[in-house]
């Protein structure tokens, strides 16, 4: 019995260099997921009405990415919930697509977000969004990040600015590869 498990221990001794060796971070041919919780400070300007939208938001994000070119960066979309930070209560439903650029292949990379967004229920607006940040790769097909975002949206009767802080993560599949 002992010479089975210490044989078992030496042949994994002896694959693990070699699988992690071959481990890869570059997401090309991935399909991803994104599941993120942001802090989000919002403000509006009244363009021809008092300002509806204010205030700190606490932001529920679930996309869905897919690598493109070489150098795996993606094309991203997203669906985002807001709720008031003191009552917890929906205020915000936001869309976003665009394009997620990489800088690096190793286990740590930054990234930028160039993004259009939409966002509705306290008023309806349209326009960038764009972030920063960092993503260190746990595995080949799971990524710990971390970001700042900033949106500017204009509306027929106001015009609304958030910044946000996010944290989230992403699994990802190369079954289409």
């Amino acid at each position: 019995m002992a010479a089975p498990a210490r044989a078992l221990g030496v042949a994994l001794l002896l694959i693990t260099p070699r699988v992690l060796a071959d481990e890869r971070f570059d997401h090309r041919g991935s399909l991803g997921l994104i599941v993120a919780g942001d802090y989000s400070g919002v403000d509006s300007i009244g363009l021809s009405v008092p300002k509806k939208d204010e205030g700190l938001r606490y932001v529920l994000d679930l996309g869905a990415t897919r690598a493109i070119g070489y150098d795996g960066n993606e094309v991203l979309g997203m669906l985002s919930l807001g709720f008031d930070a003191p009552t917890l209560q929906p205020v915000d439903l936001g869309v976003a697509g665009g394009y997620r650029g990489y800088f690096g292949s190793g286990r740590i990379k930054t990234f930028v977000d160039l993004d259009l967004s939409a966002h509705a229920l306290r008023l309806f607006t349209v326009g960038p969004r764009v972030g920063i940040g960092a993503q260190w790769e746990i595995a080949s097909v799971l990524g710990v990040f971390f970001g700042l975002i900033g949106e500017l949206g204009i509306g027929t009767v106001e015009l609304r600015y958030s910044a946000q802080l996010t944290l989230g993560f992403q699994p990802r599949t190369y079954l289409l590869e």
